[in-house]
């Protein structure tokens, strides 16, 4: 009976959910986020039933059943880990997506957004990497005879998205400066700058 409560109210929350959803698209059609909740819903609409249902099935399993039972529940955990990294890269694909649409169509050619394309891509891609291990290492954990090297690969993530966010984070700073100059199209090639120093007159490059 408790396991069929717990199924029942996880399908009610993936229905309403799902329809929650839908809505709030819907009346951002002609929204200021229209950019972004669209491809989100459409992105994320899987991964996130996935969760939800599986969410569900662990929860109304026993807490330490034995038997066949265990096994289910060990495979179920198993595949929540899975679509969780799942939905958690679908996620990053979609920043990464509603990112670059932001970009006006006449300056797709321009070098500085080259240049900031070709800093957030990588950084989405480690990104995806990290999640991954870190899913894997969490599958590892559930296994007693390679917890302690699933340990290590938990560690190990840790420590690679701690470098890749310290090495991304001047990339991307030039790169949103270099979108932030294209939007304001304030300079061009063979503009001059001129810029006055106290006490020291005016100095003219281009």
């Amino acid at each position: 009976m408790r396991a069929a409560l717990i199924m029942l109210a996880t399908l009610v929350v993936a229905a309403l959910l799902d329809i929650g959803t839908r809505r709030v698209v819907r009346r951002a059609d002609h929204g200021r986020y229209r950019w972004v909740l669209g491809p989100l819903r459409n992105a994320c609409r899987r991964p996130t039933a996935a969760v939800l249902l599986l969410t569900g099935l662990y929860l109304a399993l026993p807490p330490r059943p034995t038997g066949w039972l265990g096994d289910v529940r060990h495979v179920t955990g198993l595949l929540l880990i899975g679509v969780v990294a799942w939905l958690v890269i679908k996620a990053l694909h979609v920043a990464e997506g509603v990112t670059f649409s932001r970009l006006p169509a006449q300056l797709v050619a321009d070098r500085r957004i080259r240049r900031a394309r070709t800093a957030i891509r990588p950084v989405r891609r480690f990104t995806a990497v990290v999640v991954t291990i870190v899913a894997i290492g969490l599958i590892m954990t559930t296994f007693p005879p390679i917890r302690a090297f699933g340990i290590s690969v938990l560690g190990s993530a840790g420590v690679v998205g701690a470098l890749i966010g310290l090495s991304a984070r001047t990339a991307l700073g030039n790169a949103f400066a270099g979108i932030q100059v294209a939007f304001s199209d304030g300079l061009h090639v063979g503009d001059v700058v001129s810029s006055r120093v106290s006490g020291a007159g005016s100095k003219r490059s281009s």
